[in-house]
């Protein structure tokens, strides 16, 4: 997915929430992965179309599984 395409899937989804009546006090965001699509997203709620959402977040975790020290494929014998 594309920065462009998940910025305005983002922007549908906070149109969505404000035609619903979607109140919520507070917001906790977790962002797992990373990628093109979660910069799109953060590049939309720091928009201007994010300010309402972005006015209720409380706590913003990040939840990206880290491999640390893995193991690696053995090499092919040499012949």
């Amino acid at each position: 997915m594309a920065p462009e395409a998940a910025f305005s899937t983002t922007i549908a989804a906070f149109d969505k929430f404000a035609q619903k009546g979607f109140d919520a006090k507070e917001i906790e965001l977790v962002f797992k992965g990373f990628g093109k699509a979660r910069t799109g997203f953060m590049m939309a709620l720091e928009s201007q179309q994010g300010e309402p959402i972005r006015s209720k977040v409380v706590r913003l975790t990040d939840a990206t599984p880290l491999q640390i020290g893995r193991i690696t494929a053995p090499r092919p014998k040499r012949r």
